[in-house]
């Protein structure tokens, strides 16, 4: 019964989200040429469409330890002048903490459902970094 209700909710997950989400705003660009932020971007992006797209979390049992890695490389280095705001540095320790929660799903091997959902839940909590702090700010 959970696996049916986790199914669900992925599929409404997948028509609820709009187009330009699904396909990448950010097209493989640096954000704001953050080194550690724009590393932390094209994992998220390598994981990210392939399970928005075709539902595969391969990539994403993959490089969810050096998600974790890049996420904490971003606390610990020095933003740019536009993306250093308390807000900004909440929504990085934030991005810390969900792909911790992520990897450890992958190490306790949950679910493909479960594990796409958690990554939806991460991406969703990246956005608030990347859409606070984009190039020129």
């Amino acid at each position: 019964m959970t696996r049916i209700l986790a199914a669900v909710a992925f599929a409404a997950l997948l028509v609820a989200t709009p187009a330009s989400a699904q396909m990448g705003q950010g097209g493989g660009q640096p954000l704001v040429g953050w080194k550690e932020l724009d590393n932390y971007h094209m994992l998220m992006m390598a994981t990210w469409h392939p399970v928005k797209q075709q539902g595969e979390v391969a990539t994403l049992r993959e490089l969810a330890p050096k998600m974790v890695t890049a996420a904490e490389a971003i606390v610990s280095s020095t933003a740019p002048a536009g993306c250093d705001t308390p807000e900004l540095k909440q929504a990085s320790q934030v991005v810390v903490t969900e792909s911790k929660k992520v990897a450890k799903m992958v190490d306790d091997k949950a679910n493909d459902v479960l594990l796409a959902l958690a990554l939806s839940t991460l991406h969703d909590k990246f956005e608030v970094l990347q859409k606070g702090c984009k190039q020129g700010k």
